[in-house]
């Protein structure tokens, strides 16, 4: 639990929050990213990333949240 008291960390922090689970969004998204040259033995690992980008993003969306929650109570 991060408890800041100034705005400007606050923003910041949410900030940077969204751009990552943007990013990990992005990447679940679009699959191709983890094939690189065009190996069509790495199906598998594509799942395991995408998989991994999805359980990712849900984490720190769930640790942006309990962070809000919790500074908007004090």
């Amino acid at each position: 639990m991060i408890i800041m008291k100034n705005k400007s960390g606050i923003i910041g922090y949410i900030i940077i929050k969204i751009i990552i689970v943007l990013l990990l969004l992005y990447f679940f998204k679009n699959p191709e990213i983890f094939a690189t040259s065009g190996y069509d033995l790495a199906i598998q690992g594509i799942v395991v990333c995408r998989g991994m980008s999805l359980i990712t993003a849900i984490y720190v969306l769930s640790g942006l949240l309990d962070t809000l929650i919790n500074n908007s109570k004090g």
